[in-house]
């Protein structure tokens, strides 16, 4: 399981600051490294192709309780088998 010290640019009670994390990784090769496959930019055109992930118990671990404000659940986890039922 992993630590909140884990997460990139973690700190406490405070919103994930991916701005600072994208500064020095980009979106598209985050997107690579967790779907084996490189993505081309967003921009305006035929939509082609798109990720799409689908819910797992990774949506409401436990570890999310520890710093709701992190994680943006506000202390309410999503329902996971709604979530996989839409």
């Amino acid at each position: 399981m992993a630590n909140l010290s884990d997460f990139p640019c973690y700190e406490p009670n405070k919103p994930p600051q991916y701005h600072r994390y994208h500064a020095e990784i980009s979106f598209l090769d985050e997107v690579e490294a967790i779907t084996g496959k490189r993505w081309g930019a967003q921009g305006i055109g035929k939509l082609r192709e798109v990720v799409v992930v689908k819910p797992d118990e990774t949506e409401v671990e436990s570890l999310y309780d520890e710093d709701p404000a992190f994680f943006l659940f506000n202390g309410d986890k999503p329902d996971l088998q709604r979530m996989q039922r839409q």
